[in-house]
């Protein structure tokens, strides 16, 4: 939670909302969904209920919302650890016309308690959540909470790291952690160091070789402290 607080993830991009839907609406589209879950027979969206659990800064949000806006009683529900996260997204849903109540729902909330704002009525047709479950003390815990909450014909979307594309992050997360930090030093002192780190870092390094061959220094800070001080980043 602090460090969504101190550094809201991902970063928007100057030109995400800039179109006519946003940029990042994710990996899953309605048409993708309708094919994937309902066989290509859903005719139509009215009443669509979709749960993003962990929204982030609210790509997947606000692509949703905004898509699902002409289709009778759909709502998208999304809840965050961060304040400053759910912030960002209601400004971006804002940004595309999307009235709160009436079009979605924003909570601060674990999504290890999504029951509670569900209730005991409540299933979601979609629940999307990316880049969460490997974050959780228990991702099986965040994975059955979500499911309490799925309707019976409903599609569950979820992201969660690989070992093997990460492998080069998790060679310098080990260095970060076990040989350049000293113990006091906040995320700003840590973003010093790896910086400096990198300038030292051969071209045939892991990471360099097979993720990103460019400075880090060219990174958003946001980006950096999400790849290599996460205080909890399991892979599967």
């Amino acid at each position: 939670k602090a460090q969504y607080e101190a550094f809201p993830y991902p970063r928007v991009s100057p030109d995400a909302d800039g179109g006519e839907i946003p940029r990042e609406y994710h990996w899953l589209r309605m048409e993708q969904l309708n094919m994937y879950n309902y066989g290509g027979r859903r005719e139509s969206w009215d009443g669509f209920q979709v749960l993003v659990a962990g929204c982030g800064t609210g790509g997947a949000v606000v692509g949703w919302a905004h898509t699902l806006k002409p289709y009778r009683g759909a709502f998208v529900t999304a809840l965050d650890l961060s304040e400053a996260s759910v912030s960002t997204t209601r400004e971006r849903l804002r940004t595309f016309g999307c009235e709160e109540g009436k079009d979605f729902a924003l909570h601060t909330m674990s999504l290890l308690d999504v029951a509670d704002i569900a209730g005991t009525s409540t299933k979601y047709d979609l629940v999307v959540s990316t880049g969460v479950l490997h974050h959780l003390a228990s991702p099986l815990a965040g994975l059955q909470a979500l499911d309490s909450v799925l309707a019976d014909d409903g599609a569950l979307a979820i992201m969660v790291y690989g070992k093997v594309g990460r492998a080069g992050i998790y060679e310098l997360q080990r260095v970060f952690k076990d040989e350049l930090r000293e113990g006091g030093e906040d995320a700003t002192d840590m973003l010093l160091k790896i910086k400096a780190l990198d300038e030292a870092l051969p071209p045939s390094n892991h990471f360099k070789r097979t993720l990103y061959d460019q400075p880090l220094a060219t990174l958003p800070d946001i980006e950096l402290v999400d790849l290599f001080l996460h205080p909890r980043d399991r892979a599967f």
